[in-house]
């Protein structure tokens, strides 16, 4: 028997050897194999009508039948009755009756990898997703500062018109986490380390500067921070540490506050004490401080702070993880597979991590989240839809279907979740003249929807048409985007290369 237990050790030491040089000899030519990208689609002949609509008019809410929609280039021409459209002696026409027409989609709140182009992009458009806020990533988690960002190659080849993408409004390819942190503040130190930090970011393309500090952080390097970006022309978004009073003047600069887990601890009189653990949520919901919060909210409209809440990739994916419904969530096919395999492993730590008892106070938790969004918007807070897109379980394109449902179910009409996706951030960021609503001289970017959207924030998921920068998407279209994807997020170049960023950071 030690014979053969000997000679069952060596042949399996063997294969363990052969499987190795084989998973690295595939590694090594996956990651030399070439990428594939989606074709632009040529521009259409022009001008095209689409007569008999129903516009859904985002800003203010409200439906107008029978309109006639007139795109000329990359911009909408004319928006009026049908009878009333211009006469052209060539024209492509579209039957509108029976449609629904609303703004190409805004998410203010993505990140974006060097493999977007083959995983991301063809999803966001498909799910009608024509604007985007890149909150960073592109360099594949390096945080190198000599990481040239993919972005800004991407931003050069969408305006010539050879990248598939949505347009990419503003971003951040930086992740500011560690600076004045696990030491004593030295003010001068901190004043210098910023600025040349900011520098070097504002010297490289980037339009804002994200913050992912300890949510414990020293306060004076939040402010600081703040305070050098302003000087700058840059402004701050990101996440807020429990350790920051957004009353502060100081942060009167902030662009945003991103995730509702953020921004709930702000409402009660033990968010110094905060630790942001399943057992001190309910101690921090029994604490709630109702005039703490409206002077925060109040604030936060006066200094135009944006609220991007992504419940759905915050404090609600806490909660719906438990459900266990993400096992059978079939969008995984556009997703890549060592992603795949770290969004299973973060979920069953999510759930492993919860115990019986403290369900009941992670619900609560979630159920107040929900309601200071609707709090938010009341106080005029800018509240925009973000999914929040690579986090576990949230994938591109869909991710912002599904946040606009959660902004449904904290109470807001269909009308306030469309105009927190369309109107409301082109008007913060301010683009408006250009984007967020149906109007002549605007870019031709919009959903032509089965089902009216004011009835049902689901019916947004109905596209039947895609316009956006004035060229024709049909729904067969839209389909082959995201078939490719899918093949995409099962190929052995994009898999590779997909791992080689994860075990290669400082690239």
């Amino acid at each position: 028997m030690p014979f053969f237990q000997g000679k069952k050790s060596s042949i399996l030491a063997r294969f363990v050897v052969a499987m190795t040089a084989l998973v690295s000899v595939a590694l090594v030519v996956g990651v030399l194999l070439p990428l594939q990208e989606l074709p632009v689609k040529a521009a259409e002949a022009s001008p095209l009508v689409i007569e008999d609509l129903t516009v859904i008019d985002t800003r203010n809410g409200i439906e107008i039948p029978h309109q006639a929609i007139v795109v000329i280039g990359n911009r909408i021409s004319f928006v009026g009755r049908t009878e009333d459209v211009p006469v052209f002696n060539e024209v492509r026409r579209i039957a509108g009756a029976g449609k629904y027409v609303i703004p190409g989609l805004w998410d203010a709140h993505i990140h974006s990898l060097r493999l977007s182009p083959q995983l991301h992009f063809p999803l966001l458009l498909a799910n009608g997703v024509t604007s985007v806020r890149d909150m960073g990533d592109a360099c594949s988690w390096s945080d190198n500062l000599k990481c040239l960002p993919e972005i800004r190659k991407w931003k050069d080849r969408i305006a010539e018109g050879s990248l598939l993408s949505p347009r990419i409004i503003a971003t951040a390819s930086y992740h500011v986490e560690n600076l004045g942190q696990n030491r004593d503040v030295d003010t001068h130190v901190l004043e210098n380390e910023s600025r040349a930090l900011l520098v070097a970011l504002k010297a490289r393309g980037d339009d804002f500067i994200k913050l992912q500090l300890d949510d414990h952080v020293n306060p004076l390097v939040f402010s600081t921070l703040v305070t050098q970006a302003h000087l700058q022309g840059m402004r701050i978004a990101g996440h807020l540490p429990f350790s920051v009073d957004l009353l502060d003047p100081l942060l009167a600069s902030v662009q945003s506050v991103e995730h509702d887990s953020g921004l709930l601890p702000q409402c009660s009189d033990l968010l110094a004490a905060f630790d942001g653990r399943n057992r001190s949520k309910a101690r921090l919901l029994a604490r709630a401080d109702d005039k703490r919060c409206d002077a925060v909210l109040a604030s936060m409209a006066r200094n135009r702070t944006g609220y991007v809440p992504t419940h759905i990739a915050s404090i609600g994916q806490d909660w719906h993880l438990l459900s266990n419904t993400y096992k059978s969530d079939e969008r995984i096919k556009y997703v890549a597979l060592p992603q795949r395999f770290m969004w299973r492993f973060f979920a069953y730590l999510a759930v492993a991590g919860t115990a019986a008892e403290d369900r009941p106070a992670l619900e609560a938790y979630y159920r107040a989240s929900q309601k200071m969004t609707q709090r938010a918007l009341a106080h005029g807070v800018a509240v925009m839809a973000g999914s929040d897109s690579m986090d576990p379980y949230v994938t591109h394109g869909f991710g912002l279907h599904d946040e606009l449902l959660e902004l449904v179910q904290a109470g807001l009409t269909p009308a306030q979740a469309l105009r927190a996706a369309s109107w409301t951030p082109a008007l913060h960021f301010g683009l408006e003249r250009d984007y967020g609503s149906i109007e002549a001289g605007k870019f031709a970017d919009m959903l032509i929807l089965d089902k009216n959207p004011l009835q049902d924030i689901q019916h947004a998921r109905a596209i039947n048409l895609l316009i956006f920068d004035g060229k024709l998407y049909t729904r067969e279209d839209l389909d082959a985007m995201l078939s490719f994807t899918a093949s995409q997020a099962s190929s052995l170049s994009v898999n590779s290369k997909f791992l080689w960023g994860m075990i290669k950071p400082w690239q």
